[in-house]
């Protein structure tokens, strides 16, 4: 599944991801870098994987 989020301004914005998803993204080799991006989990490094699941966490 594909979603496009639209909001207004020009400031980045921060999507708080719910726990479940995160879980089940996992599952599908997709977890957050370092930046909070989604990326592809097998291609990361692992300090990059670690990053992110301290971000997700925080979430």
């Amino acid at each position: 599944m594909e979603a496009t989020l639209t909001t207004q301004g020009d400031h980045r914005k921060k999507i708080y991801w719910d726990a479940e998803i995160i879980e089940q993204a996992l599952a599908r080799d997709r977890c957050l870098d370092p930046d909070g991006y989604v990326a592809t989990a097998s291609i990361l490094p692992v300090n990059a994987r670690r990053a992110g699941e301290k971000i997700a966490r925080a979430l």
